[in-house]
């Protein structure tokens, strides 16, 4: 397991290829409908994204309660404090799985549009 020291050092790449790994633990325990490590899992890539934003959005590290109520975020997924609550209360569900899964997802696609209309300022 990662602390938080360990996270500030990883790029975005990172944080994101290590998602595509516990999303594939996640995955296979939920096909086989395992629960084993699930809540622990989904607890890790719930910080995991917690780095992702504060990355994306060139912040330091806070927590994801302080992140959010401070509302000021250049990128973010739509309804990213509704659905990580669910997420956060339900950390076991598959349902929160697909929504973290998507989060992800949203937050990576708005990074990536960022860097390559960057590039193409340059």
């Amino acid at each position: 397991m990662m602390d938080n020291s360990d996270y500030c050092v990883l790029s975005v790449q990172q944080i994101l290829g290590n998602w595509e790994k516990e999303k594939e633990f996640l995955l296979t325990q939920f096909n086989s409908r395992k629960k084993e490590g699930v809540k622990e899992s989904m607890n890790i890539s719930i910080d995991s994204f917690t780095h992702l934003l504060c990355k994306v959005n060139k912040r330091e590290w806070s927590n994801l309660n302080e992140i959010l109520l401070t509302d000021n975020l250049d990128y973010k997924p739509i309804n990213l404090y509704e659905r990580i609550t669910f997420i956060q209360k339900n950390p076991s569900s598959y349902h929160s799985y697909i929504q973290l899964g998507l989060l992800y997802d949203e937050l990576a696609k708005q990074y990536y549009k960022n860097l390559a209309i960057q590039r193409q300022k340059k």
